[in-house]
């Protein structure tokens, strides 16, 4: 694969689904997600209709639980523990 130039925008080739799915499982909308990816919202929508199919998930809700249940997301305060 070429590489990209940097600075410039990710082309949906370089969008990484894994990235994806850990940004709707943190609760990020696709308009939210497309903003943070540099990214059409329509590419975070193919994305996302294609999660759903290689997971064989129904909704975003459902790939929520995947990510906790797979241990690719964790709660807030496991993220971030309190100093003590």
């Amino acid at each position: 694969m070429a590489q990209r130039r940097r600075g410039s925008p990710p082309r949906a080739a370089d969008v990484d689904l894994r990235g994806v799915l850990g940004l709707i499982a943190r609760g990020l909308s696709n308009r939210e997600i497309a903003k943070s990816l540099i990214v059409e919202e329509s590419t975070i929508r193919t994305h996302v209709k294609r999660i759903l199919m290689k997971l064989g998930l129904r909704d975003r809700i459902q790939v929520l639980i995947f990510a906790y249940e797979t241990g690719m997301n964790q709660p807030a305060a496991a993220r971030n523990p309190a100093p003590q």
